[in-house]
C-alpha cells in the first residue's frame, strides 16, 4: 500500500506472522514501484524475525526505513524494568522499544493486551504514536 504523507510517498508493506503464519517477503515486495516511495514501512507481529534474517528471512541489509513489531506484550510481567519470566516464542531477543537491526530500525510495542496468563504487571500497555 503506497499513499502521500505530508507530500512523501510512504510505501507499507504487512507479512504474516513469522511464529503462526508464513510470511512471504518475495510476494511483498514483487511490486516493481515498491521502490517508488521515499519512506518504506514493514509491519511483522513477531520481533524475532528480524534477528531470524541470517536464519532465512530473506531480508536484504537496510531493506526499510521503518520496522514494527509487536507480540512481546512488553514482557506481561516485569520488576525494574525486566521482563520477568519468558517471552512468547517468536520474540527474539526483543522485549519492547526500540532497536536496531540489520534490515531496518524497528520498534516493538508493548502493544494493550496479554497473551497465555491474562494478567500484566508492571508492563504498561501503550499505544505507540510516531511524529516524523
Amino acid at each position: 500500500m503506497q499513499f502521500p504523507v505530508e507530500g512523501r510517498q510512504v510505501r507499507l508493506f504487512g507479512l504474516d506472522d513469522a511464529t503462526a503464519g508464513t510470511p512471504r517477503l518475495d510476494l511483498a515486495i514483487r511490486d516493481p514501484d515498491a521502490t517508488a516511495a521515499e519512506f518504506t514501512i514493514l509491519v511483522q507481529h513477531s520481533p524475532g524475525f528480524f534477528a531470524a534474517k541470517s536464519a532465512g528471512a530473506g531480508l536484504p541489509n537496510k531493506a526499510f526505513d521503518l520496522c514494527l513489531s509487536g507480540h512481546t506484550h512488553g514482557g506481561q510481567i516485569t520488576l525494574f524494568g525486566w521482563a520477568f519470566g519468558p517471552l512468547p516464542p517468536g520474540s527474539g531477543p526483543f522485549v519492547a522499544g526500540q532497536y536496531e537491526t540489520v534490515a531496518c530500525p524497528m520498534y516493538v510495542s508493548r502493544g494493550l493486551g496479554t497473551s497465555v496468563l491474562p494478567l500484566r504487571l508492571f508492563a504498561r500497555p501503550e499505544i505507540a504514536v510516531f511524529d516524523r
